[in-house]
């Protein structure tokens, strides 16, 4: 299956037909830097969240494993916006992660945005490539990451 998602990834640099973005609600206070070291930890733990993949003069394609890969959580408090300013500055950063793309073969293909929505709210945005993850696994990685986080 992720034969058939590079082919498709590199022969139309252009389409997001395997890109995921995911928007959680938390509540409580989060500590965005303890978000950061939790999200950390799990990539650590998972090769497949840390690849690129290489094709370029190789007779098959190659998955490469980036080592001592750091997310950055992206961090904004968006919290004196009304709820419909809220919604369209979401709305204008899962764009803009859209159009940008990720290009597989170069770069980590992942996006952490914390938000601060209001006191004791926030909305966390992953963008992702889908050659890295299903939606299966996707559930895995979040409990995992609520326990680290906890």
């Amino acid at each position: 299956m992720q034969g058939g998602m590079l082919y498709h990834a590199i022969k139309d640099k252009q389409s997001r037909a395997y890109f995921n973005q995911f928007s959680i609600k938390l509540r409580g206070e989060v500590e965005a830097s303890k978000l950061e070291e939790s999200f950390n930890r799990i990539v650590s733990r998972y090769d497949t969240l840390k690849t690129v993949f290489a094709y370029e003069g190789l007779t098959e394609p190659v998955q490469i494993v980036l080592e001592g890969i750091k997310i950055r959580l992206s961090y904004e408090d968006i919290s004196s916006l009304a709820e419909a300013g809220q919604i369209n500055h979401i709305n204008q950063l899962q764009k803009r992660d859209r159009e940008k793309g990720f290009d597989i073969t170069r770069e980590y293909p992942n996006k952490f945005h914390l938000l601060k929505t209001g006191e004791k709210t926030y909305r966390l945005q992953w963008t992702t490539h889908h050659i890295l993850s299903d939606g299966w696994s996707m559930g895995i990685i979040i409990k995992e990451l609520t326990e680290i986080y906890r």
